[in-house]
């Protein structure tokens, strides 16, 4: 089973929310980064009053959302951005098999098995599988020919990744 696509920025855009919001390593990295910077103003306030403290500990918190939401998924569709011009000169191809998932775009080819996967989703335009902390293969639902063809597609890789996930046992 597969599905050929050309690379758009709705894609790119898609992604960078998608892994921001489901990647283990920014779900690790938001409580700590939330933790420190109220630290950070904690320390602040033992040379400052009371009212100083709390203000500071408040910017700190709301400079640091600020960053989680809205400067690192920005970074991340950058990033794929900056490669984009490599990917847009041929379609990516997305193969599904029993063994696992295989891309192939203008920069090569990468295969996964079910199992080594960090994660996979689905939402209404898009199936996601979380190769790393920061990249996943997507596959947008304008790619197929027919909703028949975008259900079996997203139906077997989501199902595929939840076996593997039952034979190996959640991380």
């Amino acid at each position: 089973m597969y599905v050929e696509y050309d690379m758009t920025d709705a894609n790119l855009r898609a992604m960078g929310a998608w892994v921001f919001r489901h990647s283990p390593y920014y779900r690790r990295s938001i409580p700590r980064f939330a933790v420190g910077m109220l630290a950070c103003g904690a320390i602040a306030g033992v040379q400052v009053g009371v009212v100083e403290m709390i203000l500071l500990s408040l910017f700190a918190v709301a400079f640091g959302l600020g960053v989680l939401v809205v400067v690192i998924p920005r970074s991340v569709v950058r990033t794929y951005r900056a490669g984009r011009a490599v990917a847009l000169s041929r379609p990516i191809l997305v193969e599904l098999s029993v063994d696992g998932v295989t891309q192939r775009d203008a920069t090569g080819h990468t295969f996964v098995r079910w199992y080594a996967l960090e994660g996979g989703g689905r939402t209404a335009d898009y199936v996601f599988l979380l190769v790393s902390p920061l990249n996943a293969i997507i596959c947008p639902r304008r790619a197929f020919r027919s909703p028949d063809d975008w259900a079996r597609f997203a139906d077997y890789a989501i199902s595929s990744y939840e076996r593997a996930l039952g034979a190996v046992g959640e991380p």
